[in-house]
């Protein structure tokens, strides 16, 4: 018998979600009316948690709201300007504010970070715009996952059609595979509040800071009806699986799923056991990458696999 222990492994893995994403975020604006949006204001972040805010001075006649702990930015509009041309001025306003960049197009502005990582989402002040605000793609870094539970499961099914033919009956005379579907489960066992956010607004949860109270708001986060009807690919990010027995420059043994899309299975509070976040992946095809490994490749990960 041919054989060798060395190719017996017991394998922990050190779990590494998320990658450089740029945080975008968009406006609706509002025509003002006789005067409306004079000293309105709204609140955005920079992904290393610098608050800004922009106010409407309206014909001359605002006065800065002086947000605490914020940096206030002015847009000068003039009474009863339509939403295009509020929109228009907070344009050349937000773009030249270091650490973003914004387009515009008719009424609606898109704030996007320079630089990756989740931001707080913006919302409305005290002192309410009644814009329409939302989150297009949350920002995002690599994240290690830290201490996992149990097993981690890498699920593949593939989608087969029978071949049969009309003179062998239903004999399967072989198999044209039309799909594969990969899933991946875990459990995490460090519950910080930034893991249990990153888990569930990355996926199928929003995130949210209260419009209208002021200083005293702060970051809620939570499952609602703001995902229906949207597609969940563009949420989806990298999942990286790494053998804690390698040092992090092998890579021979990494398995990398291009698009993880996580889902919390359910939250369990225990006065006995420790708690824990169970967490499903479903993993979606990246098409920028080649057709034989879109799915998720086993090997170094950092070739040139485009």
């Amino acid at each position: 018998m041919a054989g060798s222990v060395s190719n017996q492994k017991v394998e922990p893995m050190q779990v590494t979600f998320g990658e450089s994403v740029m945080q975008s975020e968009k406006i609706t604006v509002v025509a003002d009316v006789s005067s409306s949006l004079n000293n309105k204001y709204f609140v955005f972040y920079t992904a290393a948690g610098a608050k800004h805010y922009a106010w409407f001075n309206v014909g001359a006649a605002g006065t800065d709201p002086a947000v605490s702990g914020g940096t206030g930015h002015e847009i000068d509009i003039s009474a009863n300007a339509s939403a295009s041309a509020v929109a228009t001025a907070a344009q050349a306003v937000l773009d030249i504010i270091s650490g973003f960049d914004c387009s515009v197009d008719g009424a609606v502005l898109t704030l996007t970070a320079t630089a990756a990582g989740y931001a707080k989402p913006i919302h409305d002040g005290a002192a309410a715009t009644d814009f329409s605000f939302e989150v297009v793609h949350y920002g995002d870094t690599a994240l290690d996952l830290g201490y996992t539970d149990g097993d981690i499961e890498l699920g593949h099914e593939e989608t087969m059609v029978d071949l049969t033919a009309h003179q062998t009956g239903t004999q399967v005379l072989g198999h044209i595979a039309t799909g594969n579907s990969l899933s991946l489960t875990l459990s995490l066992k460090e519950t910080a509040v930034s893991q249990l956010r990153k888990m569930i607004a990355t996926g199928e949860g929003d995130a949210m800071i209260p419009d209208g109270t002021g200083v005293s708001s702060t970051e809620v986060f939570g499952w609602g009806t703001s995902r229906q009807f949207k597609q969940t690919q563009d949420r989806a990010r990298k999942l990286v699986l790494h053998p804690i027995a390698l040092p992090a420059s092998n890579m021979s043994r990494d398995i990398t799923i291009w698009k993880a899309f996580p889902k919390v299975a359910s939250l369990t509070f225990s006065g006995e056991n420790v708690m824990m976040i169970p967490v499903d992946f479903s993993i979606y095809p990246d098409y920028s990458k080649q057709d034989k490994v879109r799915m998720c490749v086993f090997g170094d990960a950092s070739q040139t696999l485009a």
